[in-house]
């Protein structure tokens, strides 16, 4: 009974093994286990357990892989991170969890608000972890910030925005991706729509929003300095003889100029404004994916192989095998 059990052990291992790549060039085949006070466990083909000091590992590969993900259940307030995303299908999401990411589960598309993907890793794929039919964000590396449908595009992603216009991005200038499962009508009367900027920055389009913050303003600044000129000029008018006596046209003709200067400061913060209007009717499909609050990854879980030396490392921690 017992060399039934490897035997199965060991065609299982055979179908999909993780290989040990060592500094000596030595590699070992067969399932990791954890890495903990710089030492990686590791389990041979044969069922043997031996342990390697971390500065002696080169690079794990990993039979199979998935990247670092923070996921919103419906049922839950709080997003859950320190999660592995190992697949994406109609049937639901596939994740991993636990200190060696060894608890595998599958969540019904139903029971999803939103999840969010961040790589750790170049060799880690994004595409396929996408649903073609919500609206997703996608990070770039400059932290751009794209939004629209996705389809897999031969080794990069398209994606199409509200206006139609699709474009193809490749896998390497994805930092990550927000998904959201909850969609509402975009609400003309919200509030904060009302509020020139204020949506555009709160939906990501941060150079837009303050630009149109600051610009307003400045033309509104603009009209109550030309106003409160246009009155000194009234007042310095009534108290000046040479007006009455001398026909003084001065102050008349800097007092017409302020006025004219109010109605260009008051005209061009309309315009302003119309335009505020017309970028939130282009832009609708962002401001609602925003406006859901997508979940935010914790620091500590996800992003701390920022550096490429930290990335062999980090590929230590974020592993799981749909064989556990």
């Amino acid at each position: 009974m017992r060399s039934l059990g490897l035997l199965l052990f060991l065609c299982a291992a055979s179908l999909s093994a993780d290989t040990l790549l060592l500094k000596s060039g030595d590699s070992i085949e067969g399932f990791y286990q954890q890495e903990e006070a710089g030492i990686v466990t590791f389990v041979k083909l044969n069922g043997e357990k031996i342990t390697v000091a971390s500065e002696e590992v080169e690079n794990i590969d990993f039979a199979q892989s998935g990247v670092p993900a923070c996921v919103l259940l419906k049922s839950d307030k709080q997003p859950k991170c320190d999660l592995i995303l190992a697949s994406f299908s109609a049937d639901g999401i596939v994740v991993a969890e636990g200190k060696a990411k060894r608890s595998v589960k599958r969540i019904a598309l139903s029971d999803l608000t939103s999840y969010q993907l961040k790589k750790i890793a170049d060799h880690q794929k994004l595409a396929a972890l996408l649903p073609e039919d919500k609206r997703v964000v996608l990070t770039l590396q400059n932290n751009q910030k794209l939004t629209g449908t996705v389809s897999q595009e031969g080794d990069g992603i398209k994606i199409k925005d509200s206006s139609g216009k699709s474009q193809v991005i490749a896998e390497s200038q994805v930092l990550g991706a927000d998904v959201n499962f909850v969609t509402q009508q975009f609400r003309w009367l919200n509030p904060r729509n009302f509020l020139i900027g204020y949506p555009q920055y709160k939906s990501g389009r941060k150079i837009p929003g303050v630009a149109m913050m600051g610009g307003f303003g400045l033309l509104w600044l603009g009209f109550g300095a030309e106003y409160l000129a246009a009155t000194s000029d009234n007042k310095k008018a009534q108290g000046d003889f040479t007006v009455l006596l001398l026909n003084n046209q001065s102050y008349l003709q800097s007092f017409n100029r302020h006025q004219a200067n109010q109605r260009n400061f008051a005209v061009g913060a309309l315009f302003l404004y119309a335009f505020h209007w017309f970028d939130l009717y282009r832009h609708r499909d962002e401001n609602v994916v925003m406006n859901l609050e997508l979940t935010t990854p914790q620091q500590n879980s996800l992003a701390f192989a920022a550096m490429p030396e930290e990335r062999k490392r980090a590929n230590l921690s974020f592993v799981f095998s749909m064989r556990y």
